[in-house]
């Protein structure tokens, strides 16, 4: 696949961490499916990817919480980090 930012035609994939913050809520999701260009190093996701961090996010966003942490292949168990 060619990378989209520096049209790099080598990627690798990777599992890696995907932070975001979410109205004051810190979500850590582990192990995502992530590919890396070889050139720049930028990361991105399949659609696949991105439509399941998507429902992981919309699922934190109802766990009232300052960390929530999961694994990608275990979305369905958000855990609460006090």
């Amino acid at each position: 696949m060619m990378c989209a930012f520096c049209k790099g035609k080598e990627t690798k994939n990777i599992l890696d961490k995907y932070l975001v913050t979410l109205d004051g809520t810190v979500l850590i999701v582990n192990d995502v499916p992530t590919m890396e260009c070889v050139q720049c190093g930028e990361k991105f996701y399949t659609d696949d990817v991105s439509e399941k961090l998507e429902k992981i996010v919309n699922k934190a966003r109802t766990i009232p919480a300052e960390i929530l942490m999961t694994d990608y292949s275990e979305c369905n168990a958000i855990e609460v980090v006090r």
